[in-house]
């Protein structure tokens, strides 16, 4: 595996957690911000999309941009449940738009034809439809997983853990703690 692109602050997943919590979502708050979002006004909030050089993102501008536009909203009086669901819709917009520049930058550099998207964002129904579109103009194929399975990266992880202890891998107890752990410094399987 080679990394490609990454967050330069907070991931995709993170950014819906931190969006949901200011609307007074709770937690997972991707689910609730993705079915907010298919109700609101596309014309109500249009927040900038990250702008990141090369194959890395960042949602931190975003994040406060959602945060400020709640701010005045409540300040004024009108942060009800459609302007609730508007600016869900204007944060997914902008998430989904991102991460979907990002996937096409990254066929393109790597000249592949498959794309795999996976974790909880990638139950994103809005994410979803952005990659189909996307692939069908690359022509490439998109895969991921139904969205039952689309859960927080830390299952993922437990199953990679797994997988390696069947295939014979093991370490010591003392553990070197990482939390930024490149997926490309792991010994394959």
């Amino acid at each position: 595996m080679k990394v490609l692109g990454e967050t330069i602050d907070d991931a995709g997943g993170v950014a819906f957690v931190k969006c949901g919590k200011g609307l007074g979502l709770g937690y997972p708050a991707g689910p609730e911000i993705d079915k907010r979002a298919q109700l609101g006004n596309p014309k109500a909030y249009k927040f900038t999309k990250p702008k990141v050089e090369g194959l890395n993102f960042s949602f931190s501008g975003l994040k406060t941009s959602v945060r400020n536009a709640i701010k005045k909203e409540v300040e004024a009086g009108r942060f009800d449940e459609q302007c609730q669901k508007e600016i869900a819709f204007g944060f997914e917009l902008a998430v989904c738009s991102t991460l979907s520049i990002k996937c096409k930058r990254a066929l393109e550099h790597t000249k592949h034809k498959t794309l795999v998207i996976a974790g909880g964002v990638s139950a994103n129904v809005t994410l979803r439809k952005s990659l189909k579109v996307m692939c069908q103009t690359k022509r490439a194929k998109l895969f991921y997983a139904r969205p039952e399975f689309c859960t927080d990266n830390g299952a993922m992880i437990a199953l990679a853990g797994a997988l390696r202890l069947n295939a014979g891998q093991t370490s010591s107890q003392e553990v070197d703690v990482k939390p930024r752990w490149p997926i490309d410094t792991l010994n394959g399987l």
